[in-house]
């Protein structure tokens, strides 16, 4: 699968303000590098799998043509689709009351008190993210998915790094388009009948 080929996009990074005349913001632009999300392979068998979607998604993220939910829900087979979470009427009062409970600046910057996605959710964050998704290169060692960030911020590429473990891959690194990092797996809210029972690498249900 090849990527194609567009010129590099920039982002702007901060709202400046002119001393000398402070009602002309000035705004400051850098250019993005094309961004990646690092992988180790743990599932070949559903490497495949993870290409076909990739490949979709870009001519989807291309045309501006988005599917309907019924047909990316064709792309993953029941481990996959089980990677997301699914929570009842129940656990969701239960996730209420504890985010209420908690102090806003809290609920901001802890993602353990956010829920794991749900498929609806991951498929509205691929949606509306501002990038292009290039190819899943597989000549590179280790594997990367890569994309182009058309602004910043954008969405960030949390939605990329679901899809890659829901079909059984490790993510072990991030460039955001603005350099690399390790990539950290943090714990996400679950219900307490739950809590200390599932393998948060492998998604809530796997």
């Amino acid at each position: 699968m090849g990527s194609s080929h567009r010129s590099r996009p920039s982002a702007c990074l901060g709202l400046w303000f002119n001393n000398a005349r402070p009602n002309r913001p000035i705004m400051v632009c850098v250019a993005m590098n094309t961004a990646f999300v690092e992988i180790r392979v743990r599932r070949p068998e559903k490497l495949a799998a993870l290409a076909r979607f990739v490949e979709r998604l870009s001519e989807a993220k291309d045309s501006a043509n988005f599917p309907t939910d019924a047909e990316w829900k064709a792309y993953f087979d029941s481990s996959s689709l089980a990677y997301f979470e699914n929570l009842s009427p129940e656990e969701l009062k239960e996730w209420e009351a504890e985010w209420k409970a908690t102090p806003v600046e809290r609920r901001l910057r802890d993602l353990s008190l956010w829920p794991h996605w749900d498929f609806g959710s991951f498929l509205d964050a691929l949606k509306n993210g501002e990038f292009l998704v290039s190819t899943l290169d597989v000549t590179a060692s280790p594997l990367k998915l890569v994309f182009e960030p058309l602004a910043f911020p954008y969405g960030g590429a949390d939605c990329l790094i679901a899809a890659t473990e829901a079909f059984g891959q490790e993510v072990i690194g991030v460039d955001d388009g603005t350099g690399y990092r390790p990539y950290v797996k943090l714990p996400r809210w679950q219900p307490k009948s739950r809590r200390g029972q599932d393998n948060q690498d492998a998604g809530p249900h796997s």
